[in-house]
Order: structure tokens, then C-alpha cells, then sequence
């Protein structure tokens, strides 16, 4: 019983935490992951091409050719020589793209897939949990044929002690005794008699028997219904950890392009001159 409780919170904790990661990974408005990512890449590429850019929106535009032209005159390249700003074929800047397109790709496939795994792990738990008030429901039914069968037999019992009271005081001529004891023998339930205690006997006894049944029943279910949770848990390990490898394995290839990209744009007196600069 407290296996399947303690069940039931974990899974309703995992569905709340995979809940908060969707609301992240979709932008509901708590943190726009994507809108900084894309501002930071923006800002990257900005820097990577060696554009002039001034700090100042209000600045004015005479200072900026002049401040351009200065750098120029430094043998500093301003116009993207590696190409990070652009899309096409050959350029540093296809890859980066390439690789941002990439990065997080799978992730509301990978959600959907977990929500679809634990909505399914949640249906065991139901079937755990019916299992589990299966056995109570036997347990508090031996219970209540016991209760019944104890109770039938106290009053059978009092109205045969009264019984032979009254059978004691008639014999010695004791009437005041003997309506007194007729009183209280009225006010025992007339159904009660050995028949009726035989009954709840027999009552008793089956219960019992159908609580050992239904236990039986509900651990080998429950044995079952555990072995196939557990494969459940490592199906949702897998399936992240395949995802996550299955990503990292593009990702690296894609870092190796854009690395590649970047040895074919940098020329050897770039590198001289930052070098130098350095």
C-alpha cells in the first residue's frame, strides 16, 4: 500500500517537473529561452565578422567612417571575411546556422515522447493501486464477518445464560426472579439462536478464504504489474539518454564543419596580425 502511494507521488512529480521544462522549451512567457539564444547568436556573429559597430546609436556617422577608416588603415578586415553573417555555401556563417537549426531540434519530441511514456506509467499505477484496494477490500471483509460472527455468538450466548437463569428460578420457585429475567430475555433479538451463529460462522470462514484468495491474486499482479513498471523507468532513461547521445553526436559533427569552415576563411597573416595585436 505504501508502495503504490509513494508511486503515485513520484509519477505526479515527474509530470509537474516535465510540465515546467515544455513551458521553457515553448516560451510561455516565464523565460524566452529561444529569443536570447537568437540575441546571442546575433551578437556573436557580429563580433566573429569583425564588423564596426558603434556603441552609441546617437553617435554621429562622420566619426563612424572616420573610426572605420582608421581600423581599415590598421590592415584590420571590416567587411566578414569568413562569411559569418552570411548563409551561403563555404561560409562560416552556414554552419553556425546549421548548428543553431540543429541544437534543441528534438527537444518537443523528446517532451511529448516522455509525457506519452509517464501517461502510461501513470496507467499502471492505476492498476497498482486497484490491486492494492483490491486486498483491502478483503481484508476489511474478514473484518466485517468477523465483527458479525463475534457479535452473534456474544448474544447467543446471553440469551442461553438467560435461558438457564430463568430454567434455575422456576425450579426453586423464585417468580419475581423469574419475570425479571423474562424481561431481559425479551429484549434480546429474537433472531438470535445457534443457527444464526452457525451461519455467521460459515459467513466468517468463506471471507477468510476470500481474503486469501484475493491476497494471492493481487501479489502475483502486483509482481507482475512491478516487473513491467520497471521496464517502463528504464524505457524513459533510455529514451533521454539515446536522445541526448543521438544529439551530441550531431552536434559534434556540425562543430566539426563550422570548425573546418573557420581553417578555410582564416588566412595565415590574419592570424599574424591578431597575433601581434595580442
Amino acid at each position: 500500500r505504501k508502495f503504490a502511494v509513494g508511486l503515485r507521488e513520484h509519477v505526479e512529480q515527474c509530470q509537474e517537473a516535465l510540465e515546467s521544462l515544455r513551458g521553457i522549451a515553448t516560451n510561455d512567457g516565464r523565460c524566452n529561452h529561444s529569443e536570447h539564444l537568437e540575441t546571442f547568436m546575433l551578437e556573436l556573429k557580429i563580433f566573429l565578422s569583425g564588423a564596426y559597430a558603434s556603441m552609441d546609436s546617437n553617435s554621429d556617422s562622420s566619426l563612424d567612417a572616420a573610426s572605420f577608416e582608421r581600423l581599415r588603415d590598421a590592415d584590420i578586415a571590416l567587411d566578414d571575411p569568413c562569411g559569418w553573417e552570411s548563409s551561403e555555401r563555404g561560409t562560416c556563417g552556414r554552419p553556425l546556422l546549421a548548428y543553431m537549426d540543429k541544437r534543441g531540434a528534438g527537444t518537443k519530441w523528446l517532451i511529448d515522447s516522455l509525457e506519452a511514456l509517464l501517461q502510461d506509467y501513470c496507467e499502471r499505477v492505476e492498476t497498482v493501486e486497484s490491486f492494492v484496494f483490491m486486498e483491502c477490500v478483503g481484508i476489511q471483509l474478514e473484518k466485517h464477518f468477523s465483527q458479525s460472527r463475534a457479535k452473534a455468538l456474544a448474544a447467543f450466548e446471553k440469551k442461553t445464560d438467560i435461558t438457564s437463569a430463568i430454567n434455575i428460578a422456576t425450579r426453586k420457585k423464585m417468580p419475581q426472579l423469574v419475570d425479571q429475567l423474562k424481561g431481559k430475555l425479551s429484549s434480546v433479538d429474537p433472531t438470535v439462536s445457534h443457527t444464526a451463529v452457525k451461519e455467521a460462522k460459515e459467513a466468517h470462514l468463506e471471507s477468510k478464504t476470500l481474503k486469501t484468495e484475493l491476497h494471492d491474486l493481487a501479489i502475483r499482479r502486483l509482481t507482475r504489474s512491478r516487473e513491467s513498471s520497471t521496464e517502463r523507468v528504464v524505457a524513459l532513461m533510455m529514451l533521454w539518454a539515446n536522445e541526448e547521445e543521438a544529439a551530441a553526436t550531431d552536434e559534434l559533427k556540425l562543430l566539426k564543419d563550422l570548425v573546418n569552415s573557420i581553417e578555410k576563411s582564416v588566412k595565415v597573416g590574419e592570424i599574424k596580425m591578431f597575433t601581434n595585436i595580442a
